[in-house]
């Protein structure tokens, strides 16, 4: 992603403090300066966080309602740094009760090679919402998501995610586009 660097930013942000922040587009980006952009910042977290926030870690709500989720990442996803996923994670983990409490009602997932949302070297195509509605539906928790790489109608590359913290690892023999012959540690 070239827009991520250089002398023109990623579009998201620019439109943000325009269209979200200041309500007016014809702000100038160039003109805030670091304390400009600090306080846009804050004005944002002020605005949007009730709205739109996504970093409360208290899930306590979601889960007496009934709630399940599952969040995948891809480790190389560019424009989301992948180790904030595993940080909210963790905080979600100590508010909830640790692991087992928290597997009730919440997944996580990492994507080897794969950019923000599709794309890169890895499976990209992950079978995310079946395994929630199995889960919500048929009360079938999921214990790893399947994740393929699908290049010209043809799948070349098929993995098991498994759930965060543990990985993905060969087995030692057999075909390695055959999901089976992984596991999770």
């Amino acid at each position: 992603m070239d827009a991520l660097a250089g002398s023109t930013p990623f579009p998201i942000p620019v439109d943000y403090l325009k269209y979200w922040i200041n309500q007016n587009p014809t702000v100038d980006w160039k003109q805030l300066g670091y304390k400009g952009f600090e306080n846009y910042f804050n004005d944002s977290v002020d605005l949007y966080r009730p709205i739109i926030g996504t970093d409360n870690s208290d899930l306590s709500q979601f889960k007496h309602f009934g709630g399940k989720m599952i969040i995948w990442h891809g480790w190389d996803d560019k424009l989301i740094p992948p180790k904030g996923t595993i940080h909210y994670y963790n905080r979600v983990l100590k508010i909830m009760g640790g692991q087992n409490d928290t597997d009730e009602f919440l997944k996580l997932y990492m994507a080897p090679g794969v950019d923000h949302c599709k794309g890169g070297e890895g499976a990209d195509k992950i079978n995310g919402f079946q395994s929630l509605v199995n889960w919500v539906e048929n009360k079938q928790p999921p214990t790893t998501l399947t994740a393929q790489k699908i290049e010209k109608g043809q799948i070349t590359l098929q993995r098991p995610l498994c759930p965060y913290p543990q990985k993905t690892v060969y087995k030692g023999k057999g075909d390695t586009n055959n999901p089976t012959n992984f596991e999770c540690q």
